[in-house]
Parts: C-alpha cells; sequence; structure tokens
C-alpha cells in the first residue's frame, strides 16, 4: 500500500522502466481483498476484489508504451530476472524495503497471462456436506471438519439431544474453503450433537 492506503502494483519493463498502477480509492484496511495483476507483453491489468464484492473489479489497464512515458525508454515486455519470487516486499538499489502493511494469503503464480475467466472463481452447486468429522482439539476443545465449495456460507447449529432437538446456533457466516472447513468448539460435559446447513 501506498502512504495513503491504497493498493498499489509495481512492475519493471525489459528497459527497466518503472510502471505502477493503483486503486483511486482508500481501501479497508479491515477487510480482506483478492488482487490480481496479469501481463500478455501488450497489457497489463490490475483487478481488485473485496471480501463484500460479488465480482472483480477492472482497477486499471496499461499498454506496453503508457502515453506519458518515451517510446524509447520503454520496454514492451516484463524485465527477465533470475532473482527468486518475494512476497510482501520489495528490493530497490540492494536495499530491502516496499514492505507490505497488511496480511497475504492463498498466492497463485502463473506462467501464462490468464483472462478474467480463469481467475474469478464461479460459485458453482453446494456440494454435499456430508458427515460432520469431530476431532480433539486439544485444550478443552473439539475440531469439527465438513464438505465445503467456495463462495458459500455455513451455519453451525447444535442441541443436547436428538431425541427432543432444540437446535440453536453455535457459528454463522462460515466461510467455505476449497474443499473443506474446519472450525473449532469447545468440549463440554454434557452431550452435545452438531449439524451443518448452508446459509446459500
Amino acid at each position: 500500500m501506498d502512504g495513503l492506503a491504497r493498493l498499489e502494483c509495481i512492475y519493471w519493463d525489459d528497459n527497466r522502466a518503472k510502471h505502477s498502477s493503483r486503486t483511486g480509492y482508500i481501501i479497508d484496511t479491515n477487510m480482506w481483498y483478492s488482487a490480481v495483476a496479469t501481463h500478455d507483453t501488450e497489457t497489463f491489468s490490475f483487478y481488485l476484489k473485496s471480501e463484500n464484492d460479488s465480482g472483480f473489479s477492472l482497477i486499471q489497464t496499461l499498454g506496453a508504451v503508457p502515453a506519458a512515458l518515451d517510446l524509447e525508454s520503454v520496454g514492451t515486455t516484463l524485465v527477465e530476472t533470475n532473482n527468486s519470487w518475494v512476497v510482501g516486499r520489495g528490493l530497490r538499489q540492494g536495499i530491502v524495503n516496499y514492505f507490505f502493511r497488511g496480511e497475504v494469503d492463498e498466492i497463485r503464480i502463473s506462467d501464462r497471462a490468464l483472462s478474467p475467466s480463469e481467475f474469478i472463481i464461479q460459485a458453482g452447486p453446494v456440494p454435499d456436506i456430508g458427515d460432520v468429522v469431530i476431532e480433539s482439539a486439544g485444550a478443552g476443545n473439539v475440531a469439527l471438519t465438513w464438505a465445503t465449495g467456495m463462495e458459500y456460507s455455513y451455519v453451525l447449529l447444535e442441541t443436547p439431544s436428538l431425541v427432543f432437538p432444540n437446535w440453536t446456533t453455535n457459528q454463522t457466516g462460515i466461510s467455505g474453503g476449497y474443499d473443506s472447513v474446519t472450525v473449532t468448539v469447545p468440549a463440554t460435559q454434557a452431550a452435545t450433537f452438531y449439524s451443518v446447513t448452508s446459509e446459500d
């Protein structure tokens, strides 16, 4: 992020010319965002999606030669380097800098430019939840795991009896993972039965 809490994507071309694209608005520092940058030797595109958005928004598209720059000083491809990939900070003139002020999760890198339809996750049918697996999580807790689908939310219910069930909500708004999700609940001396249902 820059000094104004805007998310910025920076890259250098094969003539060492610097290019950058940033959000025109201040992002919420207490929210998860999905950011995607693609480059196909002709066009650089920067997409962003907050956890509250239904889909990605195109922040900016940069051509190989931005109008504000001299044609002879601008390269047409990304700079080639044998340096290691580093996520969360930069390196300029041998000095470590450009630290990302936040948390980073689920990094994906492709060796070709992806079209939006390839990286935007489309919500599919809600998969069968199946059995809820219960395991000890230590320190007086138990872990509950079940099958999930991306872009779906789940509710964990509980009841003290299956003879006369009185289901109450234990947790709500549980986000689904790629194939499963695990939540931790306190273990109690009394009998407790759990059920999971989709909010979608």
